[in-house]
């Protein structure tokens, strides 16, 4: 495991995301975790959690070629279950783990396709997934361009 590559695919992370999960952390060698699903102000209630209907995604850097995408409260749909039985882990409350390695970062494009086929022309039985999947998709496409970015450098 290279160290260097691992502090360059932190650091590109970093500059397109702003910090680590942990906001306290500032040492690109100390932190590993990242939060990934846009979340702004906006979307954090008063108790100082996001909303219940929010996709929360954090990824974590486990070498310079594999991430671990977490996603809990992912829209639902018949075709995105699929999806994650292919190939994510479950865990806790409807959570699901998704390792991504390096060349096979693809794999979000396919659950953003997915996902976005929720609400793309057809009728759906949960309103809010009118707000929530596209910005779902959103932050799925945005992570695929920055792991594809910093792993072809």
């Amino acid at each position: 495991m290279s160290v260097d590559a691992v502090r360059a695919l932190k650091q590109t992370l970093l500059n397109e995301y702003e910090h680590f999960s942990d906001k306290r952390i500032k040492k690109l060698d100390s932190g590993k975790h990242f939060i990934v699903d846009g979340r702004t102000r906006s979307d954090i209630g008063s108790d100082g959690a996001v909303y219940g209907w929010f996709c929360s995604m954090f990824l974590e850097v486990i070498y310079e070629d594999e991430v671990v995408l977490s996603i809990i409260n992912c829209p639902s749909h018949y075709r995105v279950e699929e999806w994650f039985k292919e190939y994510a882990t479950p865990f806790g409350r409807g959570g699901q783990s998704v390792v991504i390695r390096k060349g096979e970062q693809s794999i979000l494009d396919l659950l953003a396709a997915r996902v976005d086929g929720i609400t793309n022309g057809s009728r759906y039985s949960v309103p809010h997934y009118k707000y929530a999947v596209p910005r779902v998709v959103s932050s799925l496409n945005r992570l695929e361009k920055v792991l594809r970015q910093a792993w072809s450098q």
